[in-house]
């Protein structure tokens, strides 16, 4: 018996990955006074990870490779690459008008002319607030017990485009969680399906992506220490923000938006696609594919970067693109707060040091 309970110890020792010692993560995340923090280093297709602290503060389990950690909004990016899968397949067009999108829904007038494009590149003139929509009784609704999430973006669709907009709709660029719920509820609307199985169904199992949705290993401030917290945003929030993945399925995602931007072929979409995703709207960096482009002299020939933060107030994640290197810098942390995105904000830096030498 005792043989056999070795055997089967040792058989989950070599499954599970174990933390990489990184001494300066480690500097980081103890400068920082963090709970966990990870980094990861895709160039090539050579990926390198690494993690540091532990899964829940104050218990003694490590934070391991190949945890699974919060992206928050970095959840955009995978909504509007199923949005161009569509408008690939010709269910869709980039500027086709929300009442096609949401034939039956009344629809306020000044909304007329928003187009799936103003959606993902937030200049629908939809509020940034969604919290404080109609006196917060909306965000209150979605977090009613049982309620399903396909039913609660359906409500946040009627709540939101039934009601005049927060600004003219084109006029300015305005984040908003709500734009992304309802590309999330046009796709499904079109597919039939709810937006969690469409994602799983048709971006992450080409690309042979582990994810789930929801909670896991998050904290909030108490004083001067992390208490750890099982808890997310409404599960109706998903298309903007709900992915939980490891960081080595979240470089696949990462490669397939590498690998389409320099021409290369990929499983799911094609370079034109691609350049679309990563075309910045008129005016702003946001582009319409939930990527942030800027110019960074580290990033190769054309300087051109794409990047996303992503936070559920409890967790906290950062994605970095540099296509001209064949490149991506990721950090992740399962706390949140000012200090949290400094610390990733530091390891993604050292990555990218690293690399230059």
């Amino acid at each position: 018996m005792l043989a056999e309970m070795k055997a089967v110890l040792l058989t989950l020792l070599a499954a599970a990955p174990l933390r990489a010692a990184d001494p300066a993560l480690d500097a980081i995340r103890e400068r920082h006074g963090l709970p966990a923090l990870g980094s990861a280093f895709l160039q090539n297709g050579a990926l390198r990870e690494n993690v540091s602290g532990v899964r829940k503060q104050g218990r003694p389990e490590p934070a391991l490779v190949g945890d699974q950690f919060h992206l928050g909004s970095c959840t955009k990016a995978m909504t509007a690459t199923l949005a161009a899968l569509f408008v690939e397949r010709g269910l869709l067009r980039w500027d086709s008008r929300v009442e096609e999108l949401f034939p039956g829904v009344d629809v306020d007038p000044a909304f007329q002319k928003v187009t799936l494009e103003m959606l993902t590149a937030h200049r629908s003139g939809i509020t940034g607030d969604l919290l404080a929509f109609d006196g917060g009784k909306l965000w209150s609704s979605l977090w009613e017990e049982g309620l399903d999430p396909v039913d609660g973006r359906r409500r946040v669709v009627s709540a939101l485009l039934g009601a005049p907009p927060a600004s003219k709709p084109g006029s300015r660029y305005e984040y908003s969680n709500a734009n992304y719920m309802l590309v999330g509820a046009a796709l499904e609307r079109l597919a039939d399906k709810p937006w969690e199985r469409l994602i799983q169904d048709e971006l992450f199992r080409p690309l042979k992506m582990r994810c789930g949705f929801g909670a896991v290993w998050g904290h909030v401030r108490k004083g001067d220490s992390w208490e750890p917290v099982d808890k997310d945003n409404p599960p109706s929030l998903g298309p903007a923000g709900t992915v939980h993945c490891s960081m080595a399925d979240w470089a696949k995602f990462a490669q397939l938006h590498l690998d389409g931007h320099n021409g290369k072929p990929t499983p799911i979409l094609k370079p034109a696609s691609f350049a679309k995703l990563h075309q910045a709207y008129p005016g702003q960096q946001y582009t319409y594919g939930g990527w942030f482009r800027d110019q960074r002299g580290w990033a190769g020939k054309s300087g051109v970067t794409l990047m996303h933060l992503g936070s559920n107030t409890m967790n906290t994640a950062v994605i970095w693109l540099a296509p001209d290197r064949d490149l991506a810098a990721l950090a992740v942390a399962n706390a949140a707060g000012p200090d949290v995105e400094r610390a990733l904000d530091e390891a993604v830096s050292a990555l990218i040091q690293s690399a230059a030498k």
